[in-house]
């Protein structure tokens, strides 16, 4: 009794005056309702998103001169002039308590509390000086970072000491102590809408709006420069944009004597100075970063001042026991905490009392005492921010008065923690139970709870401890103290779940007509039963129960029979009505319902959408599995499999073995069965077949993919992050979102592919790159799950209205999300095939600062059909030729006017002229593509369009190109010089227009984009049914022999590359290589589950396995005959040498010469590959033996032999041969492809010598900016490595050497890591692409050029054939070199001209 009449006796003294005992007074609050809020903000400036309470926002938005302040889901603060434009609502609507003060309340969402100020219109007004000129030389000389409207603004620049204030373009704050220099503007100028309050004005473009700022300059004492030391002279600190007067401020809010700036940017507080003595003034030499012509002090130097007051005295209330349960209920502070700081902090969110503990705590509240007092010895420790005061103990606070004046007096209610659930108290309960349903037991929250009974159909709901219950009347045993119900909910701390025997009580949201159920009588059961599927039985039937299990199932009825039994079906009644009193057997789970009698049916409708739709068909399924996520086992039906993954946020539904659901948001990776496969009996409906043993039935499952988007990839610490962990074991992104949703949290993280946390903020230990949460969710593989101590991190869809129950914060209306299946519109026009006729305009000038046809796809040994063939694939209307060996692309021709000057011949075929110097030959390609961007779209991180593809000399053509062969529905270019392709797109929202302003790099007449936006594209990729053959084994000697792709890899790209170059099956193996050849399965074939590596360029496709291929049938049947074994001499029989080296095959060649525009072309000596138009002059060889040398590039075939040559058509007729007019048709075809790949002809010279003229070519060195392109990219390496041999580890490190040291061990790739290693193999990309920036280290032997990064490899083929397939090119200008060009034969093979050169320099990528 005495220890209970203490607590009183404290608590009564705790809140009186404790000097006075007067009662304390009320403030001046005024509360003007709780008003509507959209993303067009009811007040437009958003000042705070941080812990807050009524008295910190009124105080922020008081000082910013705004007259209104409203506060918004517990943490928001708005400011403005004018308030209710969206209406009033109910104050049940503002019911978040404020996050720095659970006793106030604090809007909700989209609902703000509204206070007025206290200030007038005429103390708000901002009365602006006019609009003045700006330039370079700026006006105002200091850039105020920060928010950007005209309050805030003018508040700095007054806070740092200066007169006047600026506004410019919408953005931008200037301040300075005099305006004017540079002229007045003209009002119009000074139009931009402020970017954080459109409804004020922030001057214009190179134009300041000026503003006075009310300055006045305080009184200041200067004392001199004193010595500063790690134990400092001052003991309070802050840093940041300084200035003398804003570090004056800052020492007398706290109550400090004297204050010192130091090191530019630092303020530092105390009340003494000195203890390390003087310095010279000389000393204290540096300029304030906020006010360049004031000084704050040096390094270890203060330039110290007296404030003007005197110190703050602090009288002790005494020391006070503290306990878990906080005496003072908010943390304020922690760290360098002393008494004036702490005071400070809890007096500006308008508490009483403060309390200083451990030295390091701050603890604020408007009581204290509960615990008891304790023995002033006990609260003896040091504060950490100031030596000399003393800061509480372990558990016991110092408390301290803050001087505000007032308690709180909030004119509403609290009616939850939550809008739109009504709390109505903490009411008693007993044995017979107050809500008679449990709808759970175990780890259980506000939130969870309610969605149990609302699913039960209930209209409220109580929570007592790991309990919830449910029930449609409440209150029979009374209501108890609020205290009685003190026990934190085991999912989320910051909720209260009742007490012993009492029930935290509150409404569901059901109405009382959505909480009725429909009787239909007392009817007879028999052994064959009336209704046929027993659902479930035991403690928890009740009649909502059972209507929502046989809802769910997809039966009209439900019948509930003695007490704990539940029936379902279609019809009911076959054995007769029975008299209402044989249904009398209360409800095992609600002993206020009756639930039928012995062999008696209460039978209810469910109301039930019985409708189901059309199977989709009969899928096979394997151990890895069709749809990724198996929801639950057990009583299956159709409908009930569609609901659960449609909650689940998948777009199809799976059932199989009777008994099994399984979701995904695609099917058929496995292929289609007859309908037969699917035979069993849904264990749910009997009436309805779920599929068969490993088929699924496949259905709709009635809702739209759930499209996740991350925030990032956050760390994690032992005290969570994101506090509750929801679920472990099988988790994806789909099943931890539907957890933390049913808890009610606002995020959701994936830890280790097999741990799901929630929680209501994130971020507290900082973010890192995406990259490194990469682990393979376990239920999921085609998910992410973080990786260990890392969470990947979403937003659970709290607030948004499609939930529409809870809402947690203001949030925008999300963006309706593209996707690629549902937009036909694609963003070209007039197609045409691209190999119709090719047909010449003419002869025109060309500008090298200003092309005439823009994109630059090749240089090289050209040929007008390859040019022309080039250009149409990437959908340009015109292809134009330059100086013999340059390919342009456009879509117009012609403004530098006609040319004569186009008397080059082409380097690929001398019969053919390819410009001039400085002219160019354009043609049509006979396509008339005009790509038509879908618009300007905002990206994040977490990327709209989610595969980085390509990154350089990009184009919009390029990129469109690119993004169809992966197999993407939509292209995006972004920042000039990024190619971004997926399947879906406007996650984030449209941009306008003009935030999309950067000219591509590889096309500087087109626009690709901005920072963080992209130009969004639909390409014109139609998505295929791809049924793999199967997977099947490989060997060293490889079962399809032609590997002709690595690196990025789809299903789609492969098969295109194998169609392409004439082979019947494409294999897919390691998630990144693709083979081709005409025949498999020679090793056997293997179990598919080892063929399921995703596709490094499509992570929801699968890329066969280590050492396994999938394979694929290309559809394509290219018959290339063999004309026969011909003989060869020095002067060849085909002119043209197209391909050499490790590569050479049949189809390869026939790509290649049909590309050039040959009609024929020739194997030979097994590694040499050449092109003509004609062939025989040697006649054919008299023994077949002489073309039966294996192919380098594929053994299965024959490649000639010594000066003999296996010769093919092309298959190209002989009227689409070019032969430039003025040319004679017997000058021979010469020229080779020994070229330098890439780079732009900075100038061409001739000089004649008797009958031969020699055309020099000057090259321009590429520098790493310009040579990314050049290489694959950059790719991710591992211990394991990607490239598996190492070549060497050198200081002196280059590309080139690194490259040729590659090729001299027979492989493929080459890749740089770490400035000095060099790394070798034949495929690459196993751990996927990087951004370029990750290979950011400088070659040890060529500091221009970047040589990957830490576990980063930029790759490079080692094959001149592969660098001519990277054909992007923007090549600046900065070393000159000449190369040597080719030599024309006339029709009896005597040279006719011979170009000549000198090379002052090797060209680094020039290989022969």
């Amino acid at each position: 009794m005495r220890f209970v009449l203490l607590l009183c006796l404290v608590a009564a003294v705790a809140s009186q005056d404790p000097t006075t005992g007067e009662a304390l007074k009320a403030p001046n609050y005024t509360n003007l309702g709780c008003y509507r809020d959209t993303g067009e903000r009811d007040l437009p400036l958003k000042a705070e998103v941080k812990a807050t309470d009524v008295y910190r926002c009124r105080d922020v938005c008081r000082k910013l001169k705004y007259r209104y302040a409203g506060i918004q889901a517990a943490s928001y603060c708005f400011c403005g002039n004018r308030y209710g434009r969206y209406g009033k609502s109910a104050n049940t609507k503002c019911a978040s308590k404020c996050a720095a003060n659970k006793e106030q309340i604090c809007g909700g969402g989209w609902h703000n509390s509204v206070y007025a100020t206290g200030l007038t219109v005429e103390q708000a007004s901002l009365k602006t000086l006019g609009c003045f000129i700006d330039t370079g030389n700026r006006d105002l000389p200091f850039h105020s970072a920060g928010t950007t409207d005209v309050n805030s603004c003018v508040k700095r620049c007054g806070n740092l000491g200066y007169k006047y204030a600026g506004l410019q373009a919408g953005a931008y704050c200037f301040c300075g102590k005099s305006y004017g220099k540079h002229g007045k503007a003209l009002d119009a100028d000074c139009a931009t809408p402020c970017s954080v309050n459109k409804k004020q004005i922030c001057g214009g473009t190179w134009r300041n709006l000026i503003y006075e700022t009310e300055y006045t300059p305080s009184k200041r004492t200067y004392i001199g420069c004193y010595i500063d030391s790690g134990a400092r002279d001052l003991p309070e600190h802050t840093r940041g944009v300084m200035s003398i007067q804003y570090c004056l401020n800052y020492c007398i809010k706290r109550g400090y004597k004297y204050f010192g700036l130091q090191y530019s940017s630092h303020c530092f507080c105390g009340n003494t100075y000195g203890r390390y003595g003087k310095g010279t003034e000389a000393s204290c030499r540096m300029a304030c970063n906020g006010k360049k012509d004031e000084i704050c002090g040096a390094g270890w130097r203060n330039s110290v001042y007296a404030t003007g007051i005197e110190s703050m005295e602090f009288t002790s209330l005494g020391c006070y026991i503290d306990k878990g349960t906080r005496d003072l209920p908010w943390l304020a502070k922690s760290g360098a905490v002393n008494l004036n700081n702490c005071r400070y902090k809890c007096a500006a969110y308008g508490y009483l009392y403060f309390g200083v503990q451990n030295s390091n705590q701050c603890f604020c509240g408007n009581s204290y005492g509960r615990y008891g007092k304790g023995a002033d010895s006990s609260c003896n420790k040091a504060c950490v921010g100031d030596k000399d005061q003393k800061c509480g103990g372990y558990y016991f606070n110092s408390i301290y008065r803050t001087n505000v004046k007032a308690q709180r007096s909030l004119e509403q209610s609290v009616n939850s923690d939550r809008t739109e659930m009504r709390y109505f108290g903490c009411f008693k309960d007993a044995g017979e139970r107050d809500l008679p349903q449990r709808g759970f037991l175990g780890t259980v929250d506000v939130h969870y709870c309610r969605w149990v009974c609302r699913g039960l159909r209930y209209r409220y709901f109580g929570l007592q401890s790991t309990s919830c219950f449910c029930g449609n009347h409440f209150g029979k045993y009374g209501q108890g103290a609020e205290g009685s119900c003190s026990i934190k909910c085991s999912a989320n701390k910051n909720q209260m779940c009742g007490g012993g025997w009492y029930n935290n009580l509150y409404a569901s949201g059901i109405t009382v007509e959505e909480a009725k159920l429909t009787p239909l009588g007392c009817y007879v059961d028999k052994g064959d039963r009336d209704l046929p599927i027993l659902s479930f039985s035991g403690s928890t039937v009740s009649i909502n129960s059972c209507v929502k299990t046989c809802r769910d199932l997809g039966f009209k009825y439900a019948g509930t029979q003695a007490a704990s039994y539940c029936f379902c079906g279609d019809k009911y009644g076959r054995y007769g009505k029975a008299t209402d009193s044989d249904c009398h057997s209360r409800c095992s789970g609600n002993r206020r319902q009756i639930c039928g009698g012995g062999w008696r049916n209460s039978v209810y409708a469910t109301h039930a959408d019985i409708s189901v739709p059309s199977t989709l068909g009969c899928y096979k399924d394997q151990a890895v599995r069709d749809l990724t996520e198996r929801p639950m086992v057990g009583k299956m039906s159709i409908n009930r499999c569609r609901k659960l993954c449609r909650e689940l946020g998948y777009k199809y539904a799976g059932v199989q073995y009777s008994n099994q659901c399984w979701c995904g948001n695609s099917y058929g990776r496995y292929g289609k069965v007859a309908e037969s496969y699917c035979n069993l009996k849904c264990t749910g409906h009997k009436d309805q077949i779920c599929g068969g043993a490993l088929y699924n039935h496949i259905y709709e499952s009635g809702k739209p993919e759930f499209v996740f988007k991350s925030f990032g990839c956050f760390n994690d610490k032992s005290v969570r992050d994101l506090p509750f962990l929801a679920k472990t074991g099988a988790i994806t992104l789909n099943n931890c979102r539907q957890a933390c949703w049913r808890y009610g949290y606002k995020y959701f993280g994936v830890q280790n592919s097999n741990h799901c946390f929630c929680g209501d903020k994130y971020n507290r230990y900082g973010q890192v790159e995406d990259v490194r949460c990469q682990k393979p969710c376990q239920g999921n593989k085609e998910q992410t799950c973080g990786d260990a101590w890392l969470n990947n991190i979403y937003a659970t869809g709290i607030g948004s209205s499609a939930r529409g129950a809870v809402h947690r914060g203001p949030t925008t209306k999300a963006p309706e999300v593209i996707e690629g299946g549902g937009d036909n519109e694609i963003s070209i026009e007039e197609e045409t095939a691209p190999d119709s006729g090719v047909t010449e305009v003419g002869c025109y000038n060309n500008n090298e600062n200003d092309r005439d046809l823009p994109d630059l796809v090749f240089t090289g040994s050209v040929t007008i059909q390859m040019c022309a063939k080039m250009c149409a694939e990437r959908f340009y209307k015109y292809a134009a030729l330059q100086a013999g060996v340059q390919c342009f692309c456009g879509d117009s021709y012609g403004k530098h006017g006609a040319s004569t000057e186009c008397n080059l011949r082409c380097r690929g075929n001398a019969q053919q002229i390819c410009g001039g110097k400085s002219s160019i030959t354009v043609y049509t390609t006979s396509v008339a593509w005009r790509l038509t961007s879908k618009g300007c779209f905002v990206d994040k991180p977490a990327r709209d369009l989610t595969r980085l593809a390509i990154s350089g000399a990009i184009s919009v053509n390029l990129c469109f190109k690119h993004c169809q062969d992966l197999g993407y529905y939509y292209a995006g270019v972004q920042n000039s010089a990024q190619c971004f392709c997926g399947n879906r797109y406007n996650l984030y929202g449209r941009a306008d227009e003009t935030q999309c302003n950067m000219k591509c790099r590889g096309n500087k007449a087109q626009i690709c984009g901005g920072a963080w936006r992209n130009n969004v594209y639909r390409t014109n990729f139609k998505a295929t049914s791809r049924t793999a053959i199967g997977c099947y084994k490989d060997s060293t000697d490889r079962d399809l022999p032609d590997l002709v792709e690595t690196g990025l890899m789809t299903v789609d790209l492969c098969i295109n590359k194998c169609s392409e170059l004439g082979y019947k099956y494409a294999g897919l193996q390691g998630g990144n290589a693709c083979y081709c050849g005409d025949s498999y399965g020679r090793y056997g074939k293997g179990d598919s589950t080892v063929c399921t590596k995703a596709c490094t360029g499509n992570n929801k496709q699968m890329c066969g396995g280590a050492g396994y291929n999938l394979i694929f049938d290309t559809s394509v049947a290219v018959n290339i005959q063999s004309l026969g074994c011909y003989v060869d001499q020095t002067k060849r029989d085909l002119p043209f040498w197209a391909l050499k080296g490790a590569k050479v095959n049949v189809n390869r060649c026939w790509k290649t010469c049909r590309l050039y525009g040959f009609l024929y072309f020739g194997v030979q000596n097994g590694d040499e590959c050449r092109c003509g138009n004609k062939y025989g002059a040697y006649g054919k060889s008299s023994n077949t033996d002489d073309c039966n040398m294996k192919c380098s590039g594929n053994k299965a075939q024959t490649c000639g032999g010594s000066f003999a040559q296996n010769i093919y058509a092309t298959g190209l007729h002989s009227e689409s041969v070019i032969i430039s007019q003025g040319i004679s048709t017997s000058t021979t075809i010469s020229g080779d492809k020994d070229e330098i790949i890439g780079g732009n002809i900075t100038s061409i010279g001739s000089r004649s010598s008797g009958n031969e003229t020699s055309i020099e070519y000057m090259w321009s060195i590429i520098t790493y900016t310009d040579l990314l392109p050049l290489s694959f990219g950059c790719y991710k390496d591992a211990a394991n490595r990607d490239l598996p041999v190492k070549a060497a580890s050198a200081g002196d490190m280059t590309v080139k050497s690194c490259v040729m040291m590659c090729e001299k061990k027979g492989f493929a790739f080459a890749g740089l890591q770490n400035s000095i290693e060099c790394w070798c193999g034949n495929q690459f990309g196993r751990y996927g692409p990087l951004s370029s920036d990750k290979c950011n280290k400088a070659c040890g032997g060529q500091s221009e050029v970047m040589c990957g990064g830490d576990w980063a490899n930029t790759i490079f083929s080692t094959s001149i054939g592969e660098l001519q397939t990277i054909v992007y090119n923007y090549m600046p200008k900065t070393i000159v070199h000449t190369i040597t060009t080719i030599t024309y034969y006339d029709e009896n093979g005597n040279p006719i001209s011979s170009s000549t050169s000198t090379s002052t320099e090797e060209h680094p990528y020039y290989y022969k």
